[in-house]
């Protein structure tokens, strides 16, 4: 449980250890540079420790990117989002009600140039 939701464990892993598999063979071919889109890295997702890994050996790809959502610490921080927010090659941007406008080109900036 995370708060009042139940998580079901087998049915997010059935969906998403599936898409991140894909992303790995991509990246381990070099076939091409791969963006993966994750929505959102948090409590419930790292329940999985498959999760947890398909994510690190993604990020740890040269020409995989990861463009995800990760929550505002509240209370005792979770593991793989404070590896992420450390890691010298994230790029964070804090979206707020003020700067959620104004930021979006910044942000599409940076998802073209990863595919660069």
């Amino acid at each position: 449980m995370v708060g009042q939701y139940a998580v079901d464990l087998a049915s997010f892993e059935q969906l998403a250890l599936p898409v991140l598999t894909d992303v790995s063979k991509d990246v381990v071919n070099k076939k091409h540079k791969t963006i993966c889109i994750i929505d959102e890295i948090g409590k419930m997702e790292l329940f999985s420790q498959s999760f947890i890994h398909a994510v690190q050996k993604t990020l740890d790809c040269d020409t995989a990117f990861i463009f995800g959502t990760i929550p505002v610490a509240k209370g005792k921080p979770l593991l793989l989002v404070e590896e992420i927010k450390n890691r010298a090659d994230v790029r964070i941007f804090n979206i707020t009600r003020e700067n959620r406008d104004a930021i979006m080109q910044e942000i599409v900036t940076a998802i073209q140039d990863c595919c660069k």
